[in-house]
């Protein structure tokens, strides 16, 4: 006989951190440099610490087999189940979704169900990389879009990582903003089956230059064809070019720019930030962006902005709404 133990049937489970929680919530109430303060406080302390990877979900079950099989599913029939060999009677499980049921069994016995928190941000791991979050929330759909670090320069995908990057994440396309790289690769380094696409940029408020207006053009372009989903965003560190096209997909997913802020003060959980500084400094750049963004469509809120910014690259109305269509929850 099996018999679950944890989670137990109901049970609300955090997939976020008690430093990432603690983070988040000080960037919410505006007290950024308390929050920075905290960061470096942490970071202090460990050595080369990765803060941005998920909270795990711990299984444990009682039985008589030496060998046991473990299955999740987000259906309550397992039609479509993760599955694990184990030989101790518990495992762990990240890359979960937030504010999603789960029912889990060992064994094929009689399942629990229990569900993850309604969090804001999905942190993730993939071996080999950093800095990776799910787009998701805000009115962004789960599983769709991701950010991070690069798979094939100074940051290595490792196996395991490629067995998440294609079985987990599931990407068909990488999209890379470097513009050192362009015509480097000719498709993946995680596979040939997943293509890459390059659309250089440079940060802040070097996108208004018009050589990177047509990058943007071609990558909303790229957005709107959904059989290209889900996609793996990056530069190489997934903090600052990469940001400002990040900026694009969530103001126009009508995003607030609080909230785009915030997201943007993740990377600095990541060991990519270094430990003086973090991205706080590069805050100086988003200040200065700001208004040059403003220019687009004054007194007008940032997702307003942003389109008027993109029209102007000739992203038209059509393209904006195939994306918003794909990507809204």
């Amino acid at each position: 006989m099996t018999y679950l133990l944890k989670p137990e049937s109901g049970d609300v489970v955090d997939i976020n951190t008690r430093q990432q929680k603690r983070f988040i919530k000080m960037l919410e109430d505006g007290r950024i440099d308390d929050a920075y303060e905290y960061l470096k406080w942490i970071k202090d302390r460990l050595y080369n610490p990765e803060l941005a990877y998920p909270q795990c979900v711990f299984f444990e079950w009682k039985t008589d087999e030496t060998t046991s099989v473990f299955e999740l599913s987000t259906d309550e029939d397992f039609s479509d189940p993760v599955k694990m060999i184990c030989k101790k009677n518990r495992c762990e499980v990240g890359n979960l979704y937030n504010g999603q049921k789960y029912y889990w069994r060992v064994n094929g016995c009689e399942p629990r169900m229990f569900e993850t928190s309604d969090g804001k941000y999905r942190f993730m791991k993939v071996g080999g990389m950093y800095n990776i979050r799910d787009l998701g929330g805000h009115g962004i759909k789960q599983g769709l879009l991701y950010r991070g670090t690069e798979l094939d320069i100074e940051y290595f995908i490792t196996e395991d990582g490629i067995k998440t990057f294609l079985d987990e994440l599931k990407i068909k396309s990488e999209i890379d903003v470097r513009w050192e790289h362009v015509g480097k690769f000719k498709h993946s380094v995680a596979s040939e089956n997943v293509a890459i696409a390059q659309f250089p940029f440079r940060p802040y408020t070097a996108i208004f230059d018009d050589r990177y207006k047509e990058s943007a053009r071609q990558f909303m372009e790229y957005l709107s064809d959904e059989s290209n989903y889900p996609m793996y965003i990056h530069c190489m560190v997934g903090a600052d070019r990469t940001a400002m096209v990040i900026f694009m997909i969530k103001a126009i997913a009508g995003e607030s720019e609080k909230d785009m802020l915030i997201d943007y003060d993740l990377t600095s959980l990541s060991c990519v930030a270094p430990v003086k500084g973090f991205r706080r400094h590069d805050r100086n750049e988003i200040i200065r962006w700001l208004p040059k963004m403003a220019e687009y469509a004054p007194d007008k809120s940032l997702r307003e902005q942003m389109i008027e910014y993109l029209r102007s690259c000739g992203v038209t109305d059509e393209c904006m709404d195939k994306i918003r269509a794909i990507i809204k929850a």
